[in-house]
C-alpha cells in the first residue's frame, strides 16, 4: 500500500493522520512539517469552536471526552453595539458604519440592536446565537438549545491547546520536523523519468457518466479541460486531470502513468499519495497549479491571466483576497472577581460591534484556566490581494497603533467598566498577539493523479 504523505502538520493534517491510524487496516503515513518545534507555546493563539457537527467524528476517534476536559462549553453569544461620534451632535447616519460586517460569522447568527444615545454611549445588548436564553448571565440556560437539537455542546478551546492535544497522539517517527517542501516533481512511471508532457487520456462519455455532487474533488474535472478551450486535442484524446478517487468518470485512476513526489529544501524526496494540508498559502497547490498551467490543464480563465505568475484565482485559481484584518490573542490568567463571566461553567461569548469613526468588532471568549481569547477585527479601507507566499513578519508598530486606537473604548464586560485596552494591552502577555489578514479564496481544482488538497489549501472561506 502506498503511504500517504501529509504536507503540513496543521489541525487538518493531524486529524487526517489520526483517521488513517483508525482504519481497519492502518494506512501508513508520514507528516512533513516545516516547523522545528513539535508543540506550540500556549501563550497567544486564537479560539477554535468545535461545533456539534464534528463531535461524532471526535467520539469515533475516542478523543471527545478528553477534549471536554480542556475546553469550555459555549452557552450563548451576546452582541453589543457601541457608537462612536466625531462630534457630540453627530447623528448615527453621519457616523458611518460597516464595522459589524462579517463580525458574527465564526460563532453563529447574532445581531445587536438599539438606538444611539449620547456621544460615546452604546446600546442595550441583545442575546442570540448559540443559546435561546432570556439575557440573564446564568452561564448555561441557552446551552439547552444546542444540546437538545444536536445532542452535543459547542466547545471553545484555544488553538495551541487543541494542536498540542492532537500532536501528542501522533507517533514521533511519523511526524518529520524541519521539512520545508519546495516543489512537486512529476514522473512518467512508464519510462522511469520525469514527464515532459502529460499523458493523453481517453475522453470519458460525460453524457452517460454521473458526476458526483458538491465539487468536493471526486469528479473528473472535464469541464475545466475542454479541448476547444485549451487546444489539447490529440488523436481523439485530450489532456485531462485524473482525480485521486472517482467512481463516475469511466476512468480507473490507477491507470494514470503520471505520479508525483515531494522534494524538500534539504534534497529529500517522498513518494506516495500526497495530501496538501499546508494551509492557505499551500506550496503543494502552488506547485501543482504550475504543472497543470504549463500543460494547458487549467481553465482558460486561469491560464489567460495578464500576470502569468497569478496562477491562483478567486473562485477558480487566482490570488486570495482580504477584506478584513484581525488581531488575535489570549490573556494571562485573570481575576474572576474582575471578570465575573469566568466564574460560569459555560462560556458566554461577548461581541462588541462598534460603528462610527473607527468601525471594528471585538470578540471575547471565556476559556478554561480563567483566561479570555479575544479577537479585534477591522474592515480594510480597500480590498487587498494576498501574496503567493505567506508573510510571517509581525509589524509590531501596526499592532501597537491598532491597540492604542481602541484602548479607552468600553468592552462588553462589567457593563463597560472593563475597557478593550485592559484586555488586549494590560492583560495579554507582550509579544503574543498576532496581526493577520483574513484572506479568502476558493480553488476549483482539488485533485490530480496521486495528489489531493484539503482544508485551507483548497478553500479558505469564512461564514457570512
Amino acid at each position: 500500500m502506498d503511504p500517504v504523505i501529509i504536507v503540513g502538520a496543521g489541525l487538518g493534517g493531524l486529524l487526517l493522520a489520526l483517521l488513517l491510524d483508525q482504519a481497519t487496516t492502518p494506512i501508513p503515513y508520514t507528516i512533513l512539517e516545516r516547523s522545528t518545534e513539535r508543540k506550540w507555546p500556549l501563550e497567544g493563539g486564537g479560539v477554535i469552536f468545535l461545533t456539534p457537527q464534528i463531535h461524532p467524528l471526535l467520539a469515533r476517534l475516542g478523543i471527545l471526552e478528553a477534549l471536554r476536559e480542556i475546553s469550555r462549553p459555549v452557552a450563548a453569544l451576546t452582541v453589543y453595539e457601541y457608537h462612536q461620534y466625531a462630534k457630540a451632535a453627530a447623528s448615527l447616519d453621519s457616523a458611518g458604519g460597516g464595522g459589524g460586517a462579517g463580525s458574527s460569522s465564526q460563532a453563529g447568527s447574532a445581531s445587536g440592536s438599539g438606538s444611539a444615545g449620547s456621544a460615546g454611549s452604546g446600546s442595550e445588548p441583545k442575546r442570540s446565537g448559540f443559546g435561546g436564553g432570556d439575557g440573564d448571565d446564568d452561564g448555561g440556560e441557552g446551552m439547552l438549545f444546542s444540546k437538545s437539537r444536536y445532542d452535543y455542546d459547542t466547545l471553545a478551546i484555544s488553538r495551541p491547546e487543541l494542536y498540542n492535544f492532537l500532536v501528542d497522539r501522533i507517533p514521533e517517527e511519523k511526524l518529520v520536523l524541519g521539512k520545508q517542501v519546495e516543489e512537486l516533481v512529476f514522473q512518467d512511471i512508464a519510462h522511469d523519468e520525469r514527464s515532459a508532457v502529460p499523458v493523453p487520456a481517453p475522453v470519458p462519455d460525460t453524457r452517460s457518466s454521473r458526476r458526483s455532487s458538491g465539487g468536493r474533488g471526486t469528479e473528473a474535472e472535464v469541464e475545466e479541460v475542454q479541448a476547444e478551450e485549451v487546444g489539447a486535442e490529440q488523436g481523439g484524446a485530450i489532456m485531462m486531470t485524473i482525480p485521486l478517487m472517482d467512481n463516475h468518470s469511466g476512468i480507473d485512476p490507477n491507470t494514470s502513468n503520471i505520479v508525483a513526489a515531494v522534494v524538500c529544501s534539504d534534497g529529500s524526496r517522498y513518494e506516495g499519495i500526497i495530501v496538501g494540508a499546508d494551509g492557505a498559502y499551500s506550496t503543494v497547490r502552488l506547485s501543482l497549479y504550475r504543472h497543470l498551467r504549463d500543460r494547458g490543464l487549467l481553465t482558460t480563465a486561469a491560464a489567460d491571466k495578464k500576470d502569468s505568475n497569478e496562477i491562483h484565482h478567486h473562485h477558480g485559481h487566482g490570488p486570495m483576497q482580504a477584506k478584513f484584518r484581525v488581531l488575535v490573542g489570549q490573556t494571562r490568567e485573570l481575576d474572576p472577581d474582575r471578570f465575573e463571566l469566568l466564574k460560569n461553567e459555560y462560556s458566554d461569548v461577548r461581541v462588541l460591534v462598534s460603528q462610527g469613526i473607527y468601525p471594528f468588532a471585538f470578540w471575547c471568549v471565556p476559556m478554561t484556566g480563567n483566561k479570555i481569547c479575544w479577537m479585534l477585527e477591522e474592515k480594510l479601507a480597500d480590498e487587498q490581494i494576498c501574496p503567493e507566499i505567506e508573510d510571517f513578519a509581525q509589524n509590531q508598530l501596526a499592532i501597537s497603533q491598532l491597540c492604542e486606537s481602541v484602548r479607552s473604548i468600553p468592552s462588553s464586560y462589567q457593563e463597560g467598566r472593563v475597557t478593550v485596552g485592559e484586555i488586549i494591552l494590560d492583560s495579554t502577555p507582550e509579544g503574543t498577539a498576532a496581526l493577520l489578514l483574513r484572506e479568502e479564496g476558493y480553488f476549483s481544482t482539488w485533485t490530480h493523479g496521486n495528489i489531493a488538497l484539503m482544508g485551507d489549501a483548497c478553500h479558505k472561506l469564512y461564514l457570512a
